[in-house]
């Protein structure tokens, strides 16, 4: 499995996998790994900091000007082995870490990418943009104070390639070059494809209403809709919070979604036909009952191309209940899409506000939109999106109505759950996100 280390140090690096002939054990190999920085004996002592000489070799003055191959593993774990060398009070040191695989291979090497960064209209723009800090710290791009730079994309998806840092060649070209470095055990289940694909976000106004096909969806639009739906992959995907995140994600309960409509008179014209919300209310206590009816509600609302009437109606006494987050989520929407249907996703979708290091996932056929905020996203590799509401591209609404689970739950059982462990003596933590699926999960390293 190829990990990414970590999270949020850039440029990217990947784990490679050298063969296990290469050295036979760590002592061994940490010293060859010396003795390749340096062409004579002084020049070895300087690295381990021996020497009383003033001047640094040009191979460590470069990698301190220009670091490469840098991150970290776990140090606790069995197949990981550390060494530090040098003169801790002069502050020359130098550490050196490779973890061995269950094959015996050496994995040892970092490789730096060159990611790809997209600029939407509901980026952040210019330099308030974390994608636009990365670009520009790591790769030196100038940036512009009105441009929106909304996503960075480090995988091998063709619509927004990386490539290795230095060079013009794609991450994919190198991977078909080198297919060992994927490891068996992702070769065995995906061939000879990277599986995920990695973006940061910075999210300035909501994105639109959507969901995810499932792979057999996906294959399925993708054959008779190239055009739109532009590869045959699913798209289940993991959004860990960076800054404060908000997103709208999932219906909410049952009691939940009834009262909102028993509430908000305005909502109920919108949807069209009173029997539909009749038929909602009804429907409690009957889990099937109550899918097949909020499904048939949510197409009525959602099919609806004029609800200025009833977005005009609810701005003039929206502020009344403002210490509902579900009504001043609706005005900022208004602000952002007026005349828009996706203004009322608030009173059916759960609203979720994440702190740093809290995530979501977001499996197929799940309603989402993200509001406001940055986040690491990790997914299966592809692009397909089925949007309706909150968006001035193609709106599928038979596609998203007809395929979505309508599963009621609560905000908090939406929230996902973190493995965290502590390394002891260092302080630093290692948080775990894994999701349901075997395309990708997601480590965050913090070092204190």
């Amino acid at each position: 499995m190829i990990r990414i280390l970590p999270v949020l140090a850039f440029p990217l690096h990947v784990k490679l996998r050298l063969p296990s002939n290469v050295i036979a054990a760590f002592n061994r190999t940490f010293l060859a790994l010396l003795r390749l920085k340096s062409d004579t004996k002084n020049d070895f002592e300087i690295l381990l900091g021996k020497t009383s000489a003033a001047l640094y070799h040009e191979k460590v003055i470069d990698h301190y000007e220009n670091p490469r191959n840098i991150g970290s593993l776990n140090k606790d774990s069995p197949n990981v082995g550390t060494g530090l060398v040098g003169a801790p009070a002069c502050g020359d040191v130098m550490k050196l870490q490779i973890e061995v695989d269950d094959d015996g291979s050496v994995i040892v090497i970092m490789l730096e990418l060159e990611g790809c960064a997209q600029t939407y209209a509901w980026g952040k723009q210019g330099l308030e943009s974390s994608v636009a800090q990365l670009i520009s710290t790591y790769l030196g791009k100038k940036i512009s104070g009105d441009t929106p730079y909304a996503e960075l994309w480090m995988g091998i998806h063709p619509s927004g390639p990386s490539r290795i840092r230095g060079t013009e060649q794609l991450l994919s070209e190198w991977i078909i070059s080198h297919p060992e470095s994927l490891g068996h055990k992702t070769r065995d289940v995906f061939g000879d494809n990277l599986p995920f694909l990695l973006k940061v976000l910075s999210v300035n106004k909501a994105l639109s209403i959507q969901a995810h096909p499932n792979k057999f969806h996906a294959e399925q639009l993708h054959a008779e809709r190239p055009d739109l739906y532009k590869d045959p992959n699913h798209k289940p995907e993991l959004a860990v919070a960076v800054t404060k995140f908000e997103a709208l994600c999932g219906f909410k309960t049952f009691s939940e979604i009834a009262k909102y409509l028993n509430d908000i008179p305005e909502l109920r014209e919108a949807i069209g036909k009173e029997e539909l919300v009749q038929a909602f209310l009804n429907s409690a206590g009957d889990e099937s009952h109550i899918r097949e009816a909020l499904r048939n509600l949510f197409e009525g609302l959602m099919i609806n191309d004029n609800v200025r009437d009833p977005l005009q109606k609810l701005m003039l006494r929206i502020d009344s209940n403002k210490d509902d987050p579900a009504y001043s989520l609706c005005k900022r929407l208004m602000e952002w899409f007026p005349d828009d249907v996706g203004c009322f996703g608030p009173f059916l979708f759960n609203y979720i506000v994440l702190e740093p290091g809290e995530a979501l996932f977001l499996g197929p056929n799940e309603p989402h939109a993200y509001i406001q905020g940055d986040c690491v996203e990790c997914m299966a590799c592809s692009d397909n999106v089925v949007r309706a509401g909150l968006t001035p591209k193609y709106k599928d609404v038979p596609t998203l109505v007809s395929m979505l689970s309508y599963q009621l739950r609560s905000a908090k059982e939406v929230k996902m759950a973190v493995e965290t462990t502590t390394c002891p003596g260092t302080g630093a933590t290692i948080c775990r996100y894994v999701p349901p699926v075997k395309d990708f999960l997601v480590e965050r390293y913090t070092v204190r």
